[in-house]
């Protein structure tokens, strides 16, 4: 059976399968010449390979803190169940922390499409691949169709970091249940979905009673992760942890807040940009600032939802800068006016502060 045909500069050639070696003939001069099997690796080569729980090639090989690779479900499952290393009962490990060893994913791709990996191992790897390529297919779909249950049932992240939020609210015809979240959001981040790692840093910052105990340095695992792919929520979280999480207002820890304040700011996450300025204001974890602080309070009327009970409180704390002119010129009537829009919509603090207003000028 004639399986490839080459052309070369003066003659061409076949390859032609005898049904052992393949043997290349050439047209010119007929000379036989048998094509080599491409070479096998070493068991030394391969062994490296495998995952120590399964024994087979990892198709998503992650790095855990024993300083082993391993393939990601089957770490995962066993983490689920225990904290230690499976091959240092002394070594303690966490999900959050497991690392996708990129390159080794892919030598181990190139070995087995270059056929240098012995058959057993490479049609085994094969098989859990395509698997995985056909759920993804048809989980996207099911997606796209809004059918999440069924995505998520097929390992979308997406889908699965979706869920997770609807029985952590309880919306969109899902009951509020915070045990199927915590389930969802540890499927999704597995899958490195972000919403599923920022509902995982959740749940270990404040915990789960009876379920989940919580546990900052777990929690800091998972909030990192989700800001890393640009989680505005995680990164603010990140800020009250070392602002507020035991860290007894040392100065380093608030510079620490201060910069994930920052960064969740920048990215216009609402309760970041008010933080801002008040630690502008007042010089906690950076320089004292007043200009700086008026700035954050101004740029977060600008993006904040007037409904919104922050937008109000930025419209005060400004107010009150405008009205003593602290960063800029002084606006008496200006600041004021921003004061009364809070107070009018009941933002307390405003209130009082109109009262205290009507007092003076009373008084005067």
């Amino acid at each position: 059976m004639v399986v490839t045909t080459r052309k070369r500069k003066e003659r061409d050639a076949t390859i032609v399968n005898t049904g052992s070696t393949p043997i290349l003939i050439t047209s010119e001069d007929n000379i036989i010449t048998p094509v080599p099997k491409p070479a096998k690796v070493s068991d030394k080569v391969t062994q490296p390979l495998l995952c120590p729980i399964t024994h087979t090639l990892m198709v998503d090989p992650v790095l855990a803190d024993d300083g082993h690779t391993y393939e990601r479900s089957s770490i995962e499952e066993w983490l689920l169940k225990n904290r230690t290393s499976p091959l240092n009962p002394n070594k303690r490990m966490k999900v959050a922390r497991l690392a996708p060893v990129k390159i080794l994913r892919e030598s181990i791709e190139a070995l087995v499409e270059t056929g240098a990996i012995e058959d057993k191992l490479s049609d085994c790897w094969k098989e859990k691949k395509n698997e995985l390529n056909l759920n993804w297919v048809k989980a996207k779909k099911l997606y796209d169709e809004g059918r999440i249950l069924e995505a998520a049932k097929l390992g979308l992240p997406e889908a699965q970091g979706k869920l997770s939020h609807r029985y952590y609210f309880g919306k969109e015809g899902v009951e509020k249940d915070l045990c199927q979240s915590l389930e969802w959001a540890r499927k999704a981040a597995r899958g490195g979905n972000r919403w599923g790692q920022f509902r995982m840093g959740l749940f270990y910052d404040v915990g789960i009673t009876g379920v989940l105990t919580s546990d900052r340095s777990e929690a800091i695992s998972y909030y990192e992760k989700a800001a890393e792919q640009g989680c505005g929520d995680s990164m603010h979280n990140l800020g009250c942890i070392y602002n507020y999480g035991g860290c007894q207002l040392h100065h380093n820890y608030l510079q620490k807040a201060a910069f994930w304040y920052e960064k969740a700011a920048k990215m216009n996450q609402e309760h970041s940009l008010i933080t801002m300025g008040e630690l502008c204001y007042k010089g906690k974890g950076v320089t004292k600032n007043h200009k700086v602080a008026r700035e954050w309070f101004e740029k977060a009327i600008d993006v904040i939802d007037t409904n919104s009970n922050i937008w109000l409180k930025a419209n005060y704390k400004l107010g009150r800068m405008m009205a003593r002119g602290e960063g800029g010129s002084k606006d008496i009537a200006q600041g004021i006016t921003l004061i009364q829009k809070a107070a009018s919509k009941g933002l307390s603090v405003a209130e009082k502060c109109m009262d205290d207003i009507a007092c003076s000028l009373v008084g005067k």
